[in-house]
């Protein structure tokens, strides 16, 4: 979904809600909406209201905690987060907690997090190597981008991540190459 077409119909959802037609899919719709659009702390409340509506359902949990997230409300994702429990993604779950983790600069919380995601995902072994290069390990966090583009394939994030620990650890020849297969080419007309 576009963003024009996310806010298009945002506001259809909008007069469905104003008109007291609370719905699952209405909201559902709303906060993906709304995330799509940018504006996480109105997804947050949005998602806060359908796991209150349905309980059951440990993805809006996780939806909500996603938000706060993105919202850049910290502790209110990672108390969300704890809260989901079993009903959710476990892999989804532990991606958003190593983030939150990364984004407190807790080393030790992110390690934890990355043991309950699969270790030879080209994701977990980039996470790993953010990690390393929060630490200051540039040669780990190098050996780490290197294997996730290995896993993934041709990524520019992970090659110009790559290009930054070899600048980081003085080889500015490999910096600089890696850092120009990262740009996308540029057309002249």
């Amino acid at each position: 979904m576009s963003a024009s077409s996310a806010r298009q119909s945002f506001g259809l959802t909008s007069l469905l809600l104003q008109s007291g037609r609370v719905e699952r899919a209405t909201l559902s719709l709303t906060g993906h909406c709304l995330s799509r659009i940018g504006e996480y702390a109105q997804a947050a409340d949005t998602y806060k209201r359908l796991a209150q509506l349905c309980p059951q359902s440990g993805q809006y949990a996780l939806h909500y905690a996603q938000a706060l997230f993105k919202a850049g409300r910290l502790d209110d994702a990672a108390r969300a987060a704890c809260a989901v429990g079993g009903r959710a993604d476990t892999q989804h779950l532990a991606a958003l907690q190593l983030a939150i983790a990364h984004e407190r600069a807790d080393a030790d919380g992110g390690r934890a997090c990355l043991a309950r995601l699969p270790p030879d995902a080209a994701d977990t072994l980039a996470a790993a190597a953010c990690l390393d290069y929060a630490a200051g390990d540039y040669a780990s966090a190098r050996d780490g981008f290197e294997a996730a583009a290995d896993a993934a394939g041709m990524r520019p994030d992970l090659a110009y991540s790559s290009a930054v620990c070899h600048f980081r650890l003085g080889d500015l020849a490999a910096a600089t190459q890696l850092a120009a297969g990262a740009a996308p080419p540029c057309v002249i007309f």
